[in-house]
């Protein structure tokens, strides 16, 4: 293919404070609605981790998978 895979690997920063709870999503979520003055048109919130272990829990039922999934307003949290 010609593409160099390391490319990037050079000027990568970990971000070691990242906070991966629902909660920081939840506010940036309430945060843009407040700021846009209307509800985001949302049905799942997820984090992108968390859609792939679902979609692939039929593919590979040998990896252990849990979560907590809850309702509010019509949408699965």
């Amino acid at each position: 293919m010609g593409e160099d895979l390391e490319a990037g690997f050079d000027v990568f920063r970990k971000h070691e404070e990242v906070d991966e709870h629902l909660d920081s999503l939840l506010e940036s979520l309430m945060k843009y609605e407040q700021e846009k003055e209307k509800r985001v048109d949302v049905d799942i919130v997820t984090w992108r981790g968390m859609l792939t272990k679902i979609m692939t829990v039929r593919v590979l039922p040998f990896i252990p998978y849990s979560s907590r999934v809850f309702g509010l307003g019509g949408d699965l949290w």
